[in-house]
């Protein structure tokens, strides 16, 4: 009798702990929410727990979104979703009188622009601005600029999507402009950008940086399978240590494809292609591994190692490059180690930088480098020099073609709108909004 009532017991405990749990797991699990076209996204996020999803219909949001809690932004995809900066704002017939007169009181034509968009009510702040959260992920949509009635350049440091201090994914989203920048992610945050792209743009495409030197420079940034393109400063410019670029498709700068200063982040496998300067400007302090990239037919050189240069270079593919495939410049002392140099007027080009007091000559370190069809291996102030130690001197047995680079996304009329009509991306030679 008491061996069937302390079975009764257990099985009774047993079931009341199942159903405990099955409660638990049903009240933990994240809802869903539906935010409909002309709905707001910014009062369901403000009304949305914890974890939540929206799932965000197909339309266009006219939308500045602050996300400081952890959520998912689903859209239909980022041809269908389209998130842009606020509507005009409407002001009184004494609010534009008093709008003109500062107008006529500005100085430079910086200032009158500005205070053109702001009667015109182009809202610069970030179309999403995540603060301070952790796990957020933004999948789907689209993040596109407004249209200026002028030239663009001179925006200034406006951003559609910040993230501050966060730990953040975005992953098959397009961030366009015509706008300044694209991408800005500081100095303590976690973020992954995978499978995106972001072209169209004056400014930086993805600009990775601290902007208070008082505060640690830590992060960790990973640009994974992005296409960055067709962005008029740079595609891609970093100034903090954790930051890594790998397996994307870097191109059509009117200055250089990835730049970074006195940091040494990881660029890997990457396709860096037809920037009008430099595929890669590395200068100052850095130690940076640059490893299994094809950098092509960039129109100054592949990459430019400036000032203190200590990277690893290796294994890359430096192709038709239109002034040579690596430049080594003042202090810089890279190691340069099992690389793929063809058909560059200089595979690799050691020299001064103009107005350098020091004059410190450069002392790179070579290894097991191939050379094939370039006018000249190497050379030191534009004097040709013996092949470096352990060259190879042969056409290599299979190289992955610098040239036949193919991309999932598509030109957008964004970047049709601002780029040359020809293949060039000299500065010169872009469109500006007013001529078109």
């Amino acid at each position: 009798m008491q061996k069937t009532a302390a079975r009764y017991i257990i099985v009774f405990a047993l079931f009341l702990t199942f159903s405990l749990v099955k409660r638990s797991l049903a009240v933990a699990v994240p809802p869903t929410i539906n935010v409909a076209a002309g709905e707001s996204i910014q009062k369901a996020i403000d009304a949305a727990p914890d974890g939540a999803t929206l799932n965000i219909a197909a339309g266009t949001f006219p939308e500045h979104l602050v996300i400081s809690k952890p959520l998912t932004l689903l859209g239909a995809g980022p041809e269908k979703t389209i998130l842009k900066p606020n509507q005009p704002a409407q002001y009184t017939p004494a609010e534009k009188d008093e709008f003109f007169k500062k107008l006529d009181a500005a100085k430079t034509r910086a200032q009158r622009m500005r205070l053109a968009m702001q009667i015109a009510g182009v809202v610069q702040t970030p179309t999403i601005d995540v603060r301070s959260a952790d796990g957020v992920m933004i999948k789907e949509l689209k993040i596109q600029g407004v249209a200026l009635e002028s030239d663009g350049r001179e925006l200034g440091p406006d951003t559609l999507v910040t993230i501050e201090k966060s730990r953040a994914t975005m992953n098959h989203c397009a961030i366009v402009g015509p706008f300044m920048n694209g991408v800005s992610i500081t100095a303590g945050s976690d973020v992954l950008l995978d499978h995106c792209l972001v072209a169209g743009l004056w400014g930086t495409g993805v600009q990775i940086y601290n902007p208070d030197p008082r505060l640690p420079d830590k992060l960790n940034a990973m640009v994974m399978d992005c296409d960055i393109r067709n962005c008029y400063s740079r595609c891609v410019t970093i100034n903090c240590d954790g930051a890594a670029i790998e397996k994307c498709r870097v191109s059509g700068s009117a200055w250089h494809g990835i730049r970074y200063d006195d940091c040494s982040p990881v660029i890997a496998g990457n396709r860096i292609f037809a920037n009008a300067r430099f595929g890669i400007y590395a200068s100052g302090k850095t130690a940076a591994v640059v490893r299994d990239n094809v950098l092509s037919k960039n129109e100054m050189s592949g990459m430019a190692c400036w000032f203190d240069n200590a990277d690893t270079i290796e294994n890359n593919i430096f192709a038709d490059n239109v002034r040579a495939g690596l430049e080594v410049l003042g202090a810089s002392k890279p190691s340069i180690m099992a690389n793929t140099f063809i058909a560059n007027p200089v595979a690799i080009d050691v020299g001064k930088i103009n107005g350098d007091k020091q004059n410190v000559p450069a002392a790179p370190t070579f290894g097991g480098n191939t050379f094939w069809n370039n006018k000249s291996n190497l050379q030191v102030d534009h004097k040709d020099q013996p092949n470096p130690a352990g060259s190879k001197l042969e056409q290599p047995k299979a190289v992955d073609s610098p040239v036949a680079i193919n991309s999932p996304w598509p030109i957008q009329p964004e970047e049709t709108a601002m780029i040359p009509a020809t293949d060039t991306r000299d500065y010169t030679k872009w469109k500006t909004i007013a001529s078109r």
